[in-house]
């Protein structure tokens, strides 16, 4: 586990983000960039040690943001742990699967969907959709950032139940 402190550019959310990303690339990537906009970060590689995290962190965790296809425990397993043991945690899946294949069984449950590819400020654009905040200042310092690589485009889902 690792945990980022906000940014020293004096941008703080006040929102707590779990990354989950088994590729150690994309994971410090991911990390480095959310921290830099001023999100407090903490990190795991897997969904085991996410919900480890989760069930020991004595502050609230406001998003989970996890990839959906991970060794030992997928994304979508994480996501259900989730919604039962920390309802008032979102969660956005990194994905570069279809919608169509990640709400066939969400039992009425809100899907936050981020096709691969994305660029870095879409990811940022889709956090704060996911927690309904507001748009960055204008002083944010990666507004043109960079470029995560997968096969589909953003999205967000809800079931008809």
């Amino acid at each position: 586990m690792t945990v980022s402190t906000p940014a020293a550019s004096g941008i703080s959310n006040s929102v707590t983000i779990l990354l989950v990303e088994d590729e150690k690339s994309v994971r410090e990537m991911l990390r480095d960039f959310l921290s830099s906009e001023g999100y407090d970060m903490m990190v795991a590689e897997d969904g085991v040690e996410a919900l480890k995290i989760c069930g020991c962190h004595g502050e609230p965790i406001h998003l989970v943001l996890t990839d959906v296809s991970m060794p030992n425990m997928s994304g979508r397993e994480l996501g259900d742990q989730i919604a039962k043991r920390f309802p008032q945690t979102r969660v956005l899946y990194m994905s570069g699967h279809t919608v169509d294949s990640m709400t066939e069984h969400t039992y009425g449950q809100t899907i936050y969907l981020i096709g691969k590819p994305f660029t870095l400020v879409a990811l940022h654009a889709k956090i704060r959709e996911v927690l309904g905040t507001q748009q960055p200042s204008a002083n944010s310092p990666n507004s043109n950032a960079g470029n995560i690589s997968g096969t589909s485009s953003s999205a967000s889902a809800s079931s008809g139940r």
